[in-house]
């Protein structure tokens, strides 16, 4: 079985253009962590794409259902993220949404990335400016309207799910708020985690995006590789 997903093709010739883009860069992403696009059809009127099948739900659905995951079920789920998301940095391409609603879990607790629809690919990543993403997960650069490298950016919505799947809520719920807070140092983390952990997401939260680590410096992480071995 497969899930078909409807895309309007009633738009201009540009973003028909950019759309058709993304969809021959979705064709060629393979990760087990990344919903497969087996086949597209497209008509006049719309685009019809055939995609893996996941059972389960989405992780804004767990999180509403489960409240907040432990560290070790976090770290398990963020690593397959992290591992999905690196491969796309390596082909040259930036997902942009990162939220809980494009996660999708089975009941295993294997993760999926799913919706792609605003990805930036390999010929201009490194300068976008159009905003994408939910506002809870976006990272500042996007919020300030400046010119944009998508694959940081990424990294910065990483952080914000790992911290709504450790807690259960979003670290800022303004670009104001998460000027304040970081000016100052004085942004939450939860009593009931690790020093492991407060000290992974402190490598992710770094206002300027050129001093944001990337997913490899990431990688090695004591926390992330917990139960990797």
């Amino acid at each position: 079985m497969v899930a078909v997903k409807i895309i309007d093709q009633q738009v201009s010739y540009r973003t028909c253009r950019s759309l058709l883009h993304k969809v021959r860069c979705m064709e060629d992403l393979y990760h087990p962590n990344i919903v497969q696009l087996f086949h597209v059809i497209s008509t006049a009127e719309s685009l019809f794409l055939a995609m893996e099948l996941m059972p389960g739900e989405n992780m804004h659905h767990y999180l509403r259902d489960h409240n907040r995951m432990s560290e070790n079920k976090a770290c398990s789920v963020f690593w397959q993220l992290v591992s999905a998301v690196h491969y796309c940095h390596e082909k040259g391409i930036a997902h942009r949404d990162l939220k809980p609603q494009n996660v999708l879990l089975d009941t295993q607790m294997n993760a999926k990335l799913a919706d792609f629809a605003r990805l930036g690919a390999s010929f201009n990543v490194h300068q976008l400016s159009t905003f994408c993403g939910g506002p809870a997960y976006v990272a500042p650069e996007l919020s300030l309207g400046e010119i944009y490298d998508g694959r940081v950016a990424d990294i910065w919505s990483l952080r914000a799910l790992l911290y709504k799947m450790l807690t259960n809520t979003i670290p800022f719920k303004a670009m104001k708020e998460l000027m304040k807070k970081l000016g100052s140092g004085q942004y939450a983390v939860p009593p009931y985690l690790s020093i492991d952990m407060e000290n992974f997401l402190k490598k992710l939260l770094t206002l300027n995006s050129e001093q944001r680590q990337n997913l490899k410096d990431i990688m090695p992480d004591s926390w992330l590789n917990m139960g990797q071995e």
